[in-house]
């Protein structure tokens, strides 16, 4: 059993940073859906805390964050690892991620990455797949905004075509803490902060 801390769209929130860290000397993982800044204002200093925290930390870039900054900083540190567009493995998890984005049902970018991670996971099959994204898949609880489902079909199909065991996404911050089965896929936006038991 790993404790694992998940957040997603903090927005630079000192108060919600400084509970993730004091949290932290009691969970083995953090996982961040992104958009843990404010148009990337003190980005690096965020990191850095996160860093601080002595424990892994796996994320994926929001719609407030660029990619290409999030992994040079990353690349810099020694606990906090971007997946976006990537896949890690750590202990018995496979985690994958797909980060930035959140407007757009279909995506050029996912297909390419998406083909990738569903080799790895076919070739992993012993691991638990966890899959970080900022955006929420199409036609759950999650990605529904004023009545309309305005999520990622490409999402939705990944989770719906592959083993994907957790799935934790962000960006409509209306939808923190839902949490839903979809098949053998657990969805969950964990908000500003979640805390839970992956076995």
């Amino acid at each position: 059993m790993m404790r694992a801390i998940l957040f997603s769209d903090i927005h630079g929130s000192i108060k919600s940073i400084n509970r993730i860290i004091r949290e932290s000397r009691t969970a083995d993982v953090m996982l961040s859906c992104g958009d843990i800044t404010n148009f990337e204002a003190g980005l690096e200093g965020i990191l850095r805390r996160l860093d601080s925290a002595g424990i892994p930390v796996f994320i994926v870039p929001g719609n407030h964050e660029s990619p290409q900054k999030v992994e040079r900083i990353c690349s810099l540190l020694k606990n906090v690892k971007s997946v976006h567009k990537r896949a890690l493995s750590y202990k018995n998890l496979l985690i994958i991620g797909y980060g930035s984005g959140g407007f757009s049902s279909r995506e050029k970018e996912f297909k390419k990455a998406a083909e990738e991670f569903s080799r790895i996971i076919r070739k992993n099959p012993e691991k638990k797949v966890v899959m970080l994204t900022h955006a929420p898949p199409h036609g759950t609880r999650l990605d529904l905004l004023d009545g309309r489902h305005v999520g990622s079909r490409d999402i939705s199909d990944f989770i719906r075509k592959n083993k994907v065991d957790l799935l934790v996404c962000g960006h409509l911050h209306e939808n923190s803490g839902i949490i839903e089965e979809r098949g053998r896929t657990t969805i969950l936006n964990p908000g500003k902060f979640m805390k839970i038991k992956i076995n």
